[in-house]
């Protein structure tokens, strides 16, 4: 907590020192711009970047498929630009109620700086609409088209970068999440019966503090939860028949099963599927004989017997 705060102080004295340039640079423009200006300053003390780091984990870092990591590049730069931005997280900061005091005392004297700045731009655009009122042909510039552009793209990257630190964050810790869960569910238990009729076609992942229930799934269906594609993507070589009874001999839509692994689960509310391909591929390549290619490579554990699991866990 204490750190964080420490944080937000620090990166509002950042970005008045920033806007403090950009004013300086402005200084012959129209006062109502410097006035803006000013204004963002004295919002940013009220505005955390901790809100645009959560809204970054809420919406997420995309990625092709769940157990692909964050681009390594990507987190190396972020790395690198954390300690000068936010010392307090990165550091980890001794002493930190000292480091508060003085992030405040200094913070008090900026906060009532940018408003004895706000005070003067103001005095000053009213005196330029008197000008103006007296001499309609007084015209007042606004600053030039690449100073537009740079202060419009710095403006980009300072609220970009705690959105994609906190992406770059969530994805980091659902991989991980992913290789512990994995790595959990791997030494499961696992109880495969066929479920209860007429319950259709629809089926449920149930993720709890004790393990995984997957509730009336066909194989098809199992297949395409642990691997994360969908159904349609599932081939096989048998072929199925278009009348519904007849598919009813087709093994891989029917029976229906109920699949529970038991075995402790970190955060069931992220739980990822994913985290259940080794073990649930080696059951139905034991039980059924069943191997499953993926862009022509067959998916460990692989083959009918003396399945083994493979060390990596993803």
């Amino acid at each position: 907590m204490t750190a964080g705060f420490v944080d937000h102080l620090w990166q509002s004295l950042l970005v008045c020192g920033a806007i403090a340039a950009c004013a300086f640079a402005t200084r012959a423009s129209r006062a109502i711009f410097r006035l803006w200006l000013w204004r963002a300053a004295a919002l940013k003390f009220v505005f955390p970047f901790a809100w645009l780091y959560a809204l970054g984990e809420w919406l997420g870092f995309p990625v092709a498929y769940s157990p692909d990591p964050a681009p390594a590049s990507l987190v190396a730069f972020v790395n690198a630009l954390t300690p000068p931005f936010a010392p307090g997280r990165a550091l980890h900061l001794p002493h930190a109620w000292t480091w508060l005091l003085i992030a405040s005392c200094a913070s008090a004297l900026c906060f009532l700086g940018v408003f004895a700045r706000i005070g003067t731009e103001y005095r000053r655009v009213r005196a330029e609409r008197q000008r103006q009122e007296r001499d309609v042909n007084d015209v007042l510039r606004y600053p030039g088209l690449w100073m537009t552009v740079f202060m419009t793209s710095c403006a980009l990257m300072i609220v970009a970068a705690p959105l994609l630190s906190g992406a770059l964050a969530d994805r980091q810790r659902r991989h991980e999440l992913l290789i512990v869960n994995s790595l959990s569910l791997r030494r499961g238990h696992i109880v495969m019966t066929v479920a209860a009729p007429g319950l259709g076609e629809r089926y449920r992942v149930v993720a709890d503090d004790n393990g995984v229930l997957i509730r009336n799934a066909n194989l098809i269906d199992i297949v395409a939860i642990v691997y994360a594609i969908h159904r349609s993507a599932v081939w096989t070589e048998q072929r199925a028949s278009a009348d519904p009874q007849a598919r009813l001999d087709f093994w891989m839509i029917w029976p229906r099963y109920d699949v529970r692994v038991t075995a402790p689960v970190q955060e069931p509310r992220d739980f990822d599927a994913y985290a259940l391909r080794q073990p649930l591929t080696k059951l139905l390549a034991e039980r059924f004989g069943l191997e499953i290619n993926l862009d022509n490579k067959c998916q460990p554990p692989c083959g009918n017997y003396g399945v083994v699991m493979p060390l990596d866990p993803l």
